[in-house]
């Protein structure tokens, strides 16, 4: 209910997840607590005070959470979302890219359909996510989505006087998704909300000039034209993520517990 305080839950504690803590304790969350964090390293348990500290998922679900939060990556989805859902609780997804797996998309919708649950999307590092899903409904033809990090947020080693760019990825957001799991979530969202995976095109550059995570958005459809650009600064404690990944979690929750809010 808007303006209800709403018990929730959340998967994984790494910088992304930490930073959403904060984020809730600092009121940008919306009328929301923490109950309960599933961790699998306990050692990252600091600054948890007052915030029940699992290792076990039924231990999480005991809690009885009004909503579950994954920040935790491709293998904690596979591990945890189809029980999440089969509780009739609605699980909010960062790491959205695990979906490019088609049984386990498959999975997890049955499980949802079958106790009424929600798969909400977070927009991540990334915008123009409703733009594009008004867009859809009208004739969205094409979509393109380029982004350009450094090498060492690609998981990649570069030379200190290498300085030109180099494409290492091109093709659908479904592959893009599935190959770079840790950077590339942001790509299935834009899939998701506009043409389908399998027809949006993903350019990934590796820029050793590159400071920020820059993704670039072109669409086009009988609406018109749409460019998006967003440059984020890197999560200090992990540069494969963005700061905005934390931040789209609680807006996430702002939208369900504020009186007023986008819909």
């Amino acid at each position: 209910m808007p303006g209800a305080e709403l018990p929730i839950a959340v998967i994984g504690f790494g910088a992304i997840g930490k930073r959403f803590v904060e984020l809730v304790r600092d009121g940008q969350a919306g009328a929301t607590r923490v109950e309960g964090i599933l961790i699998r390293d306990h050692r990252r348990r600091g600054g948890l005070t007052g915030i029940e500290v699992c290792d076990d998922l039924d231990v999480l679900l005991g809690l009885r959470p009004g909503l579950v939060l994954e920040a935790a990556g491709h293998d904690a989805v596979r591990a945890h979302a189809a029980r999440v859902l089969g509780t009739g609780t609605d699980l909010v997804l960062l790491s959205i890219g695990a979906l490019a797996d088609e049984p386990l998309h498959a999975e997890l919708t049955a499980a949802a359909a079958r106790t009424g649950a929600r798969i909400l999307l977070a927009s991540g590092a990334v915008g123009a996510l409703d733009a594009l899903s008004a867009a859809r409904p009208l004739g969205l033809r094409e979509v393109t989505h380029t982004i350009r990090k450094p090498p060492e947020a690609l998981g990649m080693e570069v030379a200190p006087t290498e300085v030109a760019q180099a494409v290492v990825f091109e093709g659908t957001a479904r592959q893009a998704a599935l190959s770079f799991p840790a950077n590339a979530n942001v790509v299935a969202a834009i899939g998701f909300v506009g043409i389908g995976l399998d027809r949006t095109t993903v350019r990934v550059v590796a820029d050793p000039s590159a400071t920020r995570n820059t993704h670039e958005i072109h669409a086009a459809g009988t609406f018109g034209e749409l460019e998006f650009r967003i440059a984020n600064e890197p999560s200090p404690d992990n540069p494969r993520s963005s700061l905005l990944a934390a931040g789209s979690l609680a807006a996430a929750l702002a939208r369900r517990t504020d009186l007023l809010a986008l819909a």
